[in-house]
């Protein structure tokens, strides 16, 4: 009289034999019910896209507007209202990656990651992603600089490298005291 709903089975089978191979026996089977867990992974990725894409429409926007006032589309900004500006775009950035990043996960674990790899110099990208957390670096009073063997040309996805760049020094400027290198060598 209960109102039925589709279930999701998964089915495991190992053959059953004798300790030295000379016989097969039969086949046990396991039926696990795998209803719930395939429901939770449906609910958590469909979470994740819906944060991510509330958050990141909102940080573009902030981003967007920062670029117009840095342009000076509003009027001309004083050189502290430039400083803020500025560290405003640079966290924006910062809450964006994180939201991409957040993705990224899920992507993996749905593996569904797409990479994208290309020709790429890690020495000119980690230079690039160092400038620009340099802001953050010396509102803390940390210095930050890159040291390399040459161009250190690889064949990689460069967003997911420069990601990865961006997060490890990020972390460093939370928790340096003084000074960041960042060194780059062919190994």
């Amino acid at each position: 009289a209960g109102s039925r709903s589709a279930r999701t089975i998964r089915v495991s089978a190992s053959p059953v034999v004798l300790p030295k191979g000379e016989r097969k026996l039969g086949v046990v089977l396991a039926l696990r019910d795998v209803t719930l867990e395939l429901e939770i992974a449906r609910l958590k990725n469909d979470f994740l896209h819906s944060v991510s894409h509330d958050l990141r429409s909102p940080i573009t926007s902030i981003m967007g507007f920062i670029d117009y006032m840095l342009k000076g589309v509003g009027g001309k900004l004083s050189e502290d209202q430039t400083d803020m500006a500025t560290q405003v775009k640079t966290s924006a950035s910062h809450v964006l990656a994180m939201v991409n990043d957040i993705l990224d996960l899920a992507r993996i674990e749905f593996k569904k990651v797409k990479v994208n790899p290309k020709l790429f110099s890690v020495s000119l990208l980690a230079d690039l992603t160092v400038r620009s957390l340099k802001p953050q670096a010396q509102a803390r009073g940390v210095s930050m600089k890159v040291e390399s063997e040459g161009p250190t040309i690889v064949e990689s996805d460069q967003g997911l490298v420069e990601r990865l760049i961006a997060n490890l020094v990020g972390n460093a400027v939370k928790f340096a005291k003084t000074r960041i290198t960042v060194k780059v060598r062919d190994s």
